[in-house]
C-alpha cells in the first residue's frame, strides 16, 4: 500500500490517494478523498496512512507493507494511537517511507483527491489517470 497526501495551508484542506498493489507490482485497488480543517501538513501524511489502514482492514488484507513519504507519524499523537491500534488488527505488516520518485501513484490519486466531493475506490481496474504510472512501474527492474 502506498499512502500520499497533500495539504493547502489557506483553505485548511487536504487530500489523499491510496494504491495497493500485489504482487509484480499488479494493480489491487486504490482509494483517494479529501480531509477538512486540517492544520499542518505532518497531519495530512498520518491522516492518509490511517484512512489506508481502516481501508485495508476492512477489506480484510492480512499482509500489508505500508509505504508513505511521511516518517515522522510520532508527532501526531491522537492519529497515531489510532494508526497503532489498527496495526495489531493486521496479520503481517510493515511500515517503511519511501521518496517522492517511488510514490507517483498515490500522489496522482492524492491531487485527484480534492477535486471530488466524496471518496473514490477502484477495485480490479485503476482509474485511468493512473495507468501509465502502474505501467512504467511494472517495466522497471
Amino acid at each position: 500500500m502506498n499512502v500520499d497526501g497533500s495539504w493547502n495551508r489557506e483553505k485548511k484542506l487536504a487530500r489523499f490517494g491510496i494504491i495497493l498493489k500485489g504482487d509484480a507490482r499488479i494493480f489491487v485497488a486504490a482509494r483517494c478523498g479529501s480531509f477538512e480543517d486540517i492544520s499542518f501538513p505532518l497531519q495530512v501524511e498520518a491522516m492518509a496512512v490511517r484512512e489506508g489502514l481502516v481501508w485495508v482492514v476492512n477489506r480484510g488484507f492480512q499482509n500489508t507493507n505500508v509505504r508513505a513519504i511521511c516518517f515522522k507519524l510520532w508527532m501526531c499523537q491522537e492519529i497515531t494511537i489510532d494508526i497503532k491500534a489498527l496495526l495489531s488488527t493486521i496479520t503481517e505488516v510493515t511500515i517503511t517511507h519511501t521518496l517522492r520518485q517511488a510514490n507517483g501513484v498515490a500522489h496522482r490519486l492524492a491531487r485527484l483527491g480534492l477535486s471530488l466531493s466524496q471518496v473514490c475506490d477502484w477495485y480490479d481496474s485503476p482509474p485511468n489517470l493512473v495507468v501509465d504510472l502502474l505501467v512504467e512501474e511494472i517495466l522497471l527492474p
